[in-house]
């Protein structure tokens, strides 16, 4: 029984999962930034359906964990919005911040501060 749960499980996510690229490829937008947000938001509805599909079969444990994940999606967007206003580049610092794997949270000021210099360079060429 506990099998066959597992099963439906993997098969909804990955029905899910199938829905969001299609929905994705779908829409096609003048504007990057507006595909980006758009793609966020579709994969923020992807995650609450999954958590409610879950609470509906009395799952708690991974709604929660699935709820978590949509959670952290929203903070690093966040924060993204608060550097792309902070900083001189806008949103050309954010795409030299996330374009910089290598650095931890610890130099994330450091890290902050290079893409924004990155990124006003680049808008002044």
């Amino acid at each position: 029984m506990e099998e066959e749960t597992l099963d439906l499980a993997s098969e909804q996510d990955t029905t899910h999962t199938s829905e969001k690229r299609i929905k994705k490829a779908e829409n096609s937008f003048k504007f990057k930034g507006h595909q980006v947000q758009y793609e966020l938001y579709v994969d923020l509805q992807d995650l609450v359906q999954r958590a409610l599909d879950y609470l509906g079969r009395n799952k708690s444990d991974e709604a929660v964990t699935i709820l978590n994940e949509a959670l952290n999606t929203l903070k690093k967007r966040n924060k993204l919005i608060r550097i792309a206003d902070k900083s001189e580049g806008r949103w050309k610092t954010v795409q030299e911040y996330l374009s910089d794997d290598l650095a931890s949270d610890s130099e994330n000021k450091k890290k902050i501060r290079a893409a924004d210099t990155r990124a006003v360079k680049k808008l002044k060429s």
